[in-house]
């Protein structure tokens, strides 16, 4: 349900009624469409008590209503969306005949207007007949005291219009805004005489006029009534009133209405401020508040409002504290009870005065949760290197889940230390909070070759509440890795022409090796590459021509032996041109 921000009793002068009873009406949170040419006085639901007939109606050329959840930017939830007629054949919606009418009234609403063309959106107050017939707003002129028209044309605001007595009067400076989020508020008196009302001071209203606020701003002061309605006649009903939109392009949106069988006067409600919430339990907490001015009548009730945190802030309709009595300015406190644990709740302080009911802003907190039902399993350990060792296990299962983890480790032979209830640790070395989910611990920063002992506590809740499963918790152990040693290699053996057998020593954690062998002792070769060819060798064969020589390439690079000649030179003699 949405927020509503006043319960007022409101006194008004001699002559009138004795009390005003402020109605409120936010349009709830369901959806719906309200068809063309269709009349329905249980469309709107859940109406507030003795505030009227609440009734829709669409006619025969177009258009419709909506309940929008979500709508516009309007309000919260649901709003209420008119579509605009072709025509004057009305579509519009009105409230009529609440208990007690009298000749002054007032009316409050979040207001939104569009049109992509033109159209003529109107609110009119007055008798019980503006809202309970089919007829459009110029019909009934003469039963209203107020009748505001917003026209648009070719998509825009053309003009803002007040009716007096046979004709339109432009409000200068209106206010009004296109696609804009607005707080209207209408102040009338139907009397034969001034009243007076609160509203950013005092303000008076003489017989048979009206005032127009927009966005706290009046802009219309002792508005002369729009027809010939007779001075004394009560004021029964009010409609908004969409009409004359060619194709149907212009909308009104309403949401959060507040009125009223009387005009706001002298106090206002008190003003509450919610403090932190104490003493928080699995079931039960302390709401906190101040009042920090009475409005001008001590309080008679205080108390605080709780309700899930999801839902709207929580108001005296829904899970509260009452303390009754004589309450002028400090602060108090209200019983919370009947909370689940582990759930998120938003605490909303109030108080009540005779002028009305007025809440601070809403805080929230978690109920504690219950201390987890089981502890996790399949906890090992495993060394990653000589330094780090990471920690695995499932998670707990249960009906009360662990928020997190306390995993500990200790050098053995030592074992971890186990938690106390209500003192949380801090990571560290040895020290590890984990959250529900992960699964997994990384210890870093260990000895190598050192044996360590783990164990795991599953927890709820934080801080002074932090809430261990004690006793047989899990516990397993992990050794971290030793330092590579370095080999030495020895003498070789079973020597050969082709081959011999390398030896050498082991080397600690070595799980394989590498072996080079060279034929020189800095596994270089020696004096580096050839500069060019070079003859390696000579065959003289027996006679003739059964010779032959051998050529070396020892440069590391192809060479072109194109480039080369072979001379012969026999015993001594010169170069000859044999090559």
């Amino acid at each position: 349900m949405k927020r509503i921000l006043l319960l007022t009793i409101f006194g008004i002068g001699m002559g009138l009624m004795g009390w005003g009873q402020p109605w409120n009406y936010d349009f709830g949170t369901g959806t719906g469409t309200h068809p063309t040419n269709t009349i329905s006085t249980t469309f709107l639901t859940s109406t507030p008590a003795n505030g009227g007939t609440y009734r829709v109606r669409t006619g025969n050329a177009g258009g419709t209503m909506v309940l929008a959840n979500p709508g516009t930017s309007l309000g919260t939830a649901t709003e209420l969306q008119i579509n605009a007629a072709t025509s004057t054949s009305a579509n519009k919606f009105g409230v009529y005949d609440w208990t007690s009418p009298s000749t002054v009234a007032y009316l409050k609403y979040k207001y939104r207007t569009t049109s992509t063309s033109n159209g003529n959106l109107n609110i009119s107050m007055g008798v019980n007949t503006i809202a309970s017939d089919n007829q459009g707003y110029t019909s009934h002129y003469n039963n209203s005291i107020a009748s505001l028209t917003i026209t648009y044309s070719s998509g825009a605001i053309s003009s803002v219009v007040r009716r007096i007595s046979g004709s339109n009067t432009t409000i200068t400076g209106s206010g009004f805004s296109k696609d804009t989020d607005q707080l209207v508020e209408i102040y009338a008196n139907n009397g034969t005489g001034s009243v007076n009302y609160t509203r950013s001071g005092s303000n008076s209203l003489a017989t048979k006029t009206w005032d127009l606020w927009v966005d706290g701003t009046k802009v219309v002061t002792n508005a002369a009534t729009a027809g010939s309605l007779a001075s004394g006649t009560n004021l029964s009903g009010f409609g908004f009133f969409a009409e004359s939109s060619t194709g149907n392009v212009a909308w009104i949106y309403i949401d959060d209405l507040e009125y009223s069988n009387a005009l706001p006067t002298g106090n206002t409600a008190p003003t509450v401020t919610t403090l932190a919430v104490t003493s928080i339990g699995t079931t039960t907490a302390t709401g906190n508040g101040e009042i920090t001015a009475t409005g001008g009548a001590n309080a008679t009730a205080r108390g605080v409002c709780w309700d899930v945190y999801g839902n709207p802030d929580p108001d005296i309709s829904d899970s509260h504290s009452t303390e009754s009595g004589d309450f002028g300015t400090g602060t108090f406190t209200g019983a919370i009870t009947g909370l689940t644990p582990g759930i998120r709740y938003k605490v909303v302080a109030y108080a009540t005065n005779p002028t009305g009911t007025g809440y601070g802003s809403a805080v929230d907190f978690y109920a504690l949760s219950n201390e987890p039902t089981n502890h996790p399993s399949g906890l090992s350990a495993t060394a990653n290197s000589t330094t780090q060792i990471t920690v695995n296990w499932t998670d707990a299962t249960g009906d009360q889940l662990p928020s997190a983890y306390l995993v500990k480790a200790a050098v053995d032979p030592s074992t971890p230390t186990a938690p106390s209830d209500g003192a949380p640790e801090s990571d560290g070395t040895f020290v590890k909070n984990v959250n529900q989910g992960t699964q997994q611990a990384v210890f870093t920063g260990l000895d190598p070759s050192t044996t360590y002992n783990f164990a795991i506590w599953p927890y709820t809740n934080s801080g002074e509440n932090i809430d261990y499963k004690l006793g047989s918790q899990p516990t397993t152990s992990g050794t971290t890795l030793t330092p590579l040693g370095t080999p030495v290699a020895t003498e070789a053996s079973n020597i050969s022409t082709i081959g011999f057998t390398a030896n050498w020593n082991a080397a600690a954690s070595a799980t394989s090796y590498r072996l080079d062998v060279s034929e020189f002792s800095d596994f270089q070769t020696t004096g580096g590459n050839a500069s060019d060819l070079f003859i390696s060798e000579y065959i003289d064969g027996s006679s003739g021509t059964n010779k032959a020589i051998e050529i070396f390439n020892g440069t590391g690079a192809s060479v072109n032996l194109s480039n080369y000649k072979i001379w012969i030179i026999n015993n001594g003699s010169k170069r000859t041109n044999d090559t």
